[in-house]
């Protein structure tokens, strides 16, 4: 009984400690990154997820009548967080085709048709001018055109519903911290009549109830996982050392006010 309160206060400075542990390993993963895709910008950490929607058709194109073709272009870039070149912390472009960096998927829902993204391409800067690699490749860009999505079908009448769903690898490190990236579709509309290619549809397409995952800014997994465990592990073993201290000072005071032992 004398000896259980210096057991407390070990468990609770163990407990401490783990607490410790699991904060610094939160440490690693990046820090929210921002990532644009259906016209409508996303907080993005380590272990998040997400999707948004829109649709392709010739909004614009309501004047003519007839058969066209459809086909998409993807386009991506990509940034660092603009630090120093070396420091390891926010050198990397979110979207560069690494298994650590931000993955992405476009699917046309209507006929489960994915479109590729194309080949990221990595650099310096923006200029283009130097090649660049993990982790200093601080601008990236793909792009992948032409990607059939129908063909001879009625142009008033035609529309497909488009998903992209990203995901943030809870391995993500540091060099992605403050990064930002945009993907872009496109979509165009040519008449197989002999109408050429029409004016309607060649711009960015219009969301269509562009909302992404909730997901997106409170994942259940990744970065904010240690954090939450780290909290929880520091506050139990507050509570056992105090436990162990009130503990200690209750056993100190009963033993002063008790009465001495008789020897006979």
């Amino acid at each position: 009984m004398s000896h259980r309160w210096s057991w407390l206060v070990v468990a609770g400075s163990l407990v401490g400690a783990s607490a410790m542990v699991v904060a610094l390993a939160g440490l690693t993963p990046a820090s929210a990154a921002l990532l644009q895709s259906c016209d409508t910008p996303a907080s993005v950490v380590p272990g998040a997820s997400g999707s948004c929607s829109l649709t392709v058709s010739d909004t614009n194109g309501a004047g003519y009548k007839g058969q066209v073709d459809v086909a998409v272009a993807l386009y991506t870039t990509s940034n660092s967080g603009g630090r120093t070149t070396g420091s390891g912390i926010g050198t990397e472009a979110l979207l560069d085709g690494e298994p650590d960096g931000l993955q992405a998927t476009v699917t046309d829902t209507t006929t489960n048709q994915q479109f590729v993204l194309g080949t990221i391409t990595c650099y310096t800067n923006r200029t283009e001018t130097s090649p660049a690699s993990y982790p200093n490749a601080s601008y990236c860009a793909s792009s992948s055109r032409f990607q059939t999505v129908a063909s001879d079908v009625d142009n008033a009448s035609f529309s497909n519903n488009v998903v992209i769903h990203w995901w943030f690898p809870v391995a993500a490190g540091n060099p992605y911290q403050c990064g930002r990236a945009k993907i872009i579709l496109q979509s165009t509309f040519t008449g197989t009549g002999g109408s050429g290619t029409l004016g309607a549809g060649t711009g960015p397409t219009s969301p269509n109830g562009g909302v992404l995952a909730a997901s997106t800014t409170a994942p259940t997994t990744g970065a904010q996982l240690p954090e939450g465990l780290a909290e929880l592990l520091l506050g139990a073993g507050i509570l056992l050392a105090l436990a162990g201290v009130l503990m200690s000072k209750r056993e100190h005071l009963t033993g002063r006010f008790q009465p001495p032992t008789s020897t006979d």
